[in-house]
């Protein structure tokens, strides 16, 4: 969002971190101007949003090195699989609820993905199914990498748009603009590239 922001559009951006129920406050009251999320029905009471997608995030499993787990999952990913599997699932996770509901699955509820590697590490569950990029940065900060593993089926993904407060001065002219920069840059590949760059550095 910077690089689109501040190189792209010329604007100034600065990027705030609190915890979810609180980021998604603030913007409802208008305190902060935007966050990049799922648009939801009840976001959208309160918030405009992009027609262009910001982010895609993809849901992939992680599992224990050498496990019965990884074994499984890599010879069949499918929701069936799972199923027989304890999965650990985070408070927050409005997709992985939906998803958990659709496939009658009964997840371990934790409240941070990190919470859910641990269990993983110590085998108080078998698979964690996030964000690729949120659980690669989490194994990586705890050193846990050589102990886990990211396997490569996309169980889901999930499209992230800006969502601007209602009440942020910026307006609706704020988004057709942002809309029309990122299309642009999808269409001369800077785009790619910016998503690239973080990937590699994730």
């Amino acid at each position: 969002i910077r690089e689109i922001l501040d190189t792209h559009m010329g604007m100034s951006v600065e990027n705030v971190g609190y915890p979810w129920a609180r980021v998604q406050q603030l913007v409802e009251n208008g305190a902060v101007d935007a966050f990049i999320t799922v648009p939801t029905a009840k976001r959208l009471q309160y918030s405009l949003t992009s027609s262009e997608v910001a982010y895609k995030v993809e849901m992939r499993t992680a599992v224990k090195r050498g496990s019965q787990a990884e074994r499984l999952l890599s010879d069949s990913p499918i929701p069936a699989t799972l199923k027989t599997l304890r999965y650990c699932d985070i408070r927050a996770n409005g997709w992985g609820r939906a998803y958990a509901e659709k496939h009658s699955i009964t997840p371990t509820i934790a409240s941070k993905v990190i919470s859910c590697l641990r269990m993983l590490d110590n085998q108080r569950v078998d698979v964690v199914l996030q964000s690729t990029v949120v659980v690669d940065q989490e194994m990586a900060a705890q050193n846990l990498k050589e102990k886990l593993i990211i396997l490569p089926a996309v169980f889901g993904e999930m499209d992230f748009t800006l969502l601007l407060s209602k009440k942020s001065a910026l307006g609706q002219d704020f988004i057709k603009r942002f809309d029309e920069t990122v299309k642009r840059m999808k269409e001369d590949g800077s785009y790619d590239a910016l998503i690239s760059r973080l990937h590699s550095t994730s």
